[in-house]
């Protein structure tokens, strides 16, 4: 699961930088 959300990130960063900031803040 998180290797997927660093994987989504890396690619979709442009938009995911934010949400991944978020949800890994949480």
């Amino acid at each position: 699961m998180i290797d997927f959300f660093l994987f989504a990130c890396e690619i979709l960063d442009s938009l995911l930088s934010v949400f991944c900031l978020i949800f890994l803040g949480f």
